[in-house]
């Protein structure tokens, strides 16, 4: 049987008189008990928290009654703010629904009651939300952890009644209770989903726009508005905030508060300000940040102190050398990158000298300063606003030219690379890797320029070149060539190459202009790359760019060609073939069929030799079949075609749909996407040698030399295909003629699959015959070994048989006998006839002093043997040539 304590009791009691219809009009009883009960409990159990609120329900009910009850409602909430207790581990689990359901109940409570008690509720339930972690448990009081009423409160519906509460209360102290409590709040996207379904956004810009200003609680706001544009839904957040009414408001509250700053936390609170605003913006459409006048205030606020104004806006700002002020001035900078790409906008920041309020800062650092900041200050500033002019120029470039902005940038380069001594500080997000030195104004400073040059604008390039920037950076690239390279130094280096490019793409006097040093640095940097071991993916991007500007700068002048192969340039290119990765592989076959137009190229690629002395056409044809492997083609086991129909079709074009009709041929864009197409220009342009060929390769050759037919039936096939899914019937004449032109090509395809057949036919007779003549070899080899084993039988034999020897000795003396020459000798005086004559030996050619039984050669190699039989022979057994007298005849 379940025991209840005695706080249990005591709510189950006063339960009992709330509802009792003979102690309804005890008041002064009820608020008794109910002040008893709160001072001696030590929280509310889960078990009784639906309890709890039934007699919360109650009070509530009795207050249209009497007001007194008022108060007693108040009172239990305080009871709230006692820590949560549980008698089982388990009941976190089993009741955390019922618990939400119970805090449901009390948000509509709160909805329904007056203000006083909207106030309770709602500083009750942030309370316990914020110190439910501080609870401790005493004795054998299980407190419940804070976890549990986190999610407990976010999984209702409370945070959507303290937002509705907030619609409806009159007083202000009240207003300012409710949002400090919905504040605390919403720290959880949770809630602050919940409290969004109630409109809170609007509501927030309403009170901001209706209250008397004053900072307690636009901080409060403020830091609320932060809170739901970090964790809210950002769409309905956009919706309630980001209108015109609200940015109008916001921009209203910055306003007030840039002009009123007087003391650090005036100014902390402008800068939050700030932030929400960047938040705003970056949710809302540029027309409504026009309509809203922040993009103006931003302009305005921006340009000063830099550019003087007499605008009634700026009269008050005070801006000096504290970190305030330095993170306000930090934060206007950023805030013109989400406006920088509209024309509307670019307008504005042009009338209110906004860029020109940048550029002050694009300048040698000479000490003294001329600025409010510090060295350390103006040195972060000065490289923010770098970074942001890199955003903002290419979308005004006109004002660009009027503030003569490419002078500055390579006066400031040049002081970036000469030998004036400048420490610099480092300690920024901009300074990485500059400390001690100028290298972080040089990278922004070239980042500046490369976004100035990627606009492309004729005007600007003519100035940069006119002013000598080609030979100004070709220098600084020589100088940091040898040098040990970061990922700062390779993105410096990759930068200056583009510009190079840009600078010099299509103008033949740049290029030679460029000359013969920027042709010996480009090479350098692609032996740097040939000789790198580490650092990969940085060598591997500056690589690329080297590579660009060898086309820009090097492809297409005569005299820099002419340089580049006597520096042993294709050479270079075909040693990276062989290393690199596929991006730059790419890039350098593009550069060698650029270059193989020149017929001085020929001749070094037709001498190059690689790996294995290989050539450049072994290293194609590998290049050709690991291509098809990555693109999917079909083919069969030994690289043959597999479908003639589609010889050299990719799977991403096998996938992809012809219902809707591309606007570019999947076909052609199939060309330059990968490298088939400049392998197969090579091969047509380059009479190769290739040598040991296996049967893949010889099948890939014969694939590549018939590429272009194959390609013109893949676009027939496709403008086929194109016609009949758009209902399109070709006259008799035309569709004859198409089918003629397929026809044609398929025949082709089936020439060379038949071919193809033949090389792997004659293929497999040559491994075929090759393994044969190797059987061959094998079997010789073996018959040596058994003659040799039957010498050595032979040889034991006659040596522990004398017959043996004997008869070795009488066959070895036919044989001599044999083998001499001999005279006829006539018989007739004997009377025997002519056909009995018999051949006789003229001269004798055996040495009688020979003891052998066997011919043998010149040397005769006697093996030694152990003095003892039994033991077996050793493993250092010399081998003594013996010379034999020769023979005398």
């Amino acid at each position: 049987m379940e025991i209840k304590n005695q706080m249990d009791i005591k709510l189950i009691k006063i339960f009992n008189l709330l509802t009792d219809k003979h102690s309804r009009c005890l008041v002064d009883r009820h608020t008794y008990l109910v002040n008893k009960y709160v001072i001696n409990s030590k929280g509310i159990h889960l078990i009784d928290f639906q309890l709890f609120t039934d007699v919360f329900w109650k009070c509530q009910e009795l207050i249209a009654v009497n007001n007194c009850y008022e108060v007693i409602v108040c009172m239990l909430c305080d009871i709230l703010k006692k820590p949560l207790l549980k008698q089982k581990a388990s009941d976190e689990e089993k009741l955390a629904k019922e618990i939400a359901e119970c805090l449901n109940t009390l948000g509509e409570i709160a909805e329904l009651s007056t203000d006083l008690i909207k106030s309770s509720i709602s500083k009750t339930i942030a309370y316990m939300y914020v110190t439910s972690s501080e609870f401790d448990a005493s004795g054998d009081v299980n407190v419940v952890s804070s976890n549990f009423i986190k999610t407990a409160i976010s999984s209702s519906t409370i945070c959507t009644s303290i937002v509705k509460c907030l619609a409806k209360v009159l007083h202000i102290e009240t207003s300012y209770d409710i949002i400090l409590s919905l504040f605390k709040l919403s720290d959880s996207s949770q809630n602050c989903d919940g409290m969004l379904k109630a409109d809170v956004g609007n509501l927030l810009c309403k009170i901001l726009f209706d209250m008397n200003l004053n900072n307690r609680s636009v901080f409060i706001e403020i830091g609320f508005l932060w809170n739901l544009f970090e964790n809210g839904n950002q769409e309905e957040v956009s919706k309630q905030v980001c209108t015109d009414f609200g940015l109008s408001v916001i921009n209203q509250v910055f306003t007030h508060q840039v002009s009123n700053c007087i003391s650090n936390s005036d100014k902390q609170l402008r800068n939050d300000i700030l932030i929400v605003i960047l938040y705003a913006a970056s949710a809302s459409s540029v027309s409504q940040t026009l309509n809203s006048q922040l993009l103006k205030t931003i302009s305005i606020f921006v340009s000063y102190p830099e550019i003087e104004s007499r605008l009634d806006l700026v009269q008050n700002i005070k801006i000096i050398s504290s970190q305030e002020d330095f993170e306000f001035k930090k934060q206007l900078m950023i805030s013109l990158v989400l406006f920088c790409k509209d024309k509307a906008c670019a307008k504005i920041f042009s009338e209110y000298y906004v860029m020109a309020a940048l550029f002050t800062y694009v300048k040698p650092i000479i000490l003294p300063l001329d600025f409010v900041w510090s060295i350390t200050e103006f040195e972060e500033i000065q490289l923010q606003a770098m970074a942001v002019l890199a955003s903002l120029v290419p979308y005004s470039i006109e004002e660009y030219i009027s503030l003569q902005g490419n002078t500055r940038l390579l006066l400031l380069l040049e002081w970036c690379v000469s030998s004036a001594e400048y420490n610099s500080h480092g300690n920024c997000f901009y300074g990485k890797g500059g400390r001690g030195g100028k290298r972080a104004q040089m990278r922004f400073c070239i980042r500046l320029l490369r976004s100035v040059c990627s606009t492309e604008n004729k005007i600007v390039l003519q100035d940069l070149f006119d002013q000598g920037a080609i030979i100004q950076i070709s220098e600084i690239l020589q100088r940091c060539c040898l040098s040990e390279k970061d990922e700062l130094d390779v993105e410096m280096q990759s930068d200056m190459l583009f510009i190079l490019s840009i600078l010099t793409q299509d103008d033949n006097h740049k290029k030679e202009l460029f000359g013969e040093s920027g042709v010996k640095t480009l090479l350098m940097y692609l032996r740097c790359y040939l000789n790198n071991t580490n650092n990969v993916l940085n060598f591997s991007k500056l690589a690329l760019t080297t590579l660009d500007c060898i086309r820009a700068c090097v492809i297409g002048c005569a005299i820099n060609e002419i340089t580049f192969l006597e520096n042993e340039g294709a050479f270079v290119l075909l040693d990276i073939l062989q290393k690199c990765s596929f991006l730059i592989k790419t890039a350098a076959l593009g550069i060698l069929l650029d270059l193989s137009e020149n017929r001085r190229t020929l001749d070094h690629l037709k001498l190059w030799q690689g790996k294995k002395e290989s050539t450049l056409g072994n290293l194609l044809l590998h290049f050709w079949i690991a291509e098809e492997q990555r693109l999917g083609v079909l083919r069969s086991k030994h690289g043959l075609i597999d479908d003639l129909k589609k010889p050299i079709m990719t799977k991403l074009q096998r996938v992809a749909s012809l219902v809707n009709i591309p606007e570019v041929s999947s076909s052609i864009f199939d060309v330059t996407d990968n490298i088939r197409a400049k392998i197969y220009s090579l091969f047509t342009r380059i009479d190769f040698k290739v040598s040991n060929l296996n049967t893949q390769e010889a099948i890939a050759l014969s694939i590549i030399r018939r590429y272009l037919d194959f390609k013109a039936l893949e676009i027939w096939q496709e403008i086929q295909t194109e016609l009949e899914v758009e209902n399109v019937k070709l006259v008799e004449s035309d569709k004859k003629c198409l089918d003629v032109i397929i026809e044609k090509l398929e025949s082709k395809v089936q020439l060379v699959a038949n071919n193809q057949k033949k090389i792997l036919q004659k293929c497999l007779e040559e491994e075929i015959n090759e393994e044969r003549d190797y059987f061959q070899k094998f079997k010789d080899s073996q018959k040596q070994k058994e003659k040799s084993c039957i010498d050595f039988s032979s040889f034991v034999e006659r040596t522990s048989d004398y017959n043996c020897l004997q008869r070795a000795r009488m066959k070895q003396l036919d044989l001599i006998e044999k083998s001499t020459l001999k005279s006829r000798y006539s018989l007739q005086q004997s009377g025997i006839k002519d056909c009995y004559l018999e051949y006789v030996t003229k001269h004798s050619t055996v040495d009688k002093r020979l003891t052998t039984t066997t011919f043998s050669g010149r040397h005769v190699i006697v093996h030694s043997t152990n003095l003892d039989p039994s033991l077996k022979p050793s493993l250092d057994m010399k081998h003594q040539p013996i010379k034999l007298p020769e023979l005398m005849n």
